[in-house]
């Protein structure tokens, strides 16, 4: 998986961006979008804390 998201990468002509990141950008992108810190959590698949 990692191998081909990186022949992507490079395809796109994007920056350097490991396929990790897109975890951090995707709970950014939700945070931004008004969703509670929660409901993020469980988007990522953490437990949630109390």
């Amino acid at each position: 998986m990692s191998q081909t998201f990186r022949r992507l990468v490079e395809k796109a002509d994007l920056p350097p961006v490991r396929f990790h990141d897109l975890r951090h950008g995707a709970a950014t992108l939700s945070l931004a979008a008004g969703n509670d810190l929660k409901t993020v959590q469980a988007l990522l698949g953490q437990p949630a804390s109390s």
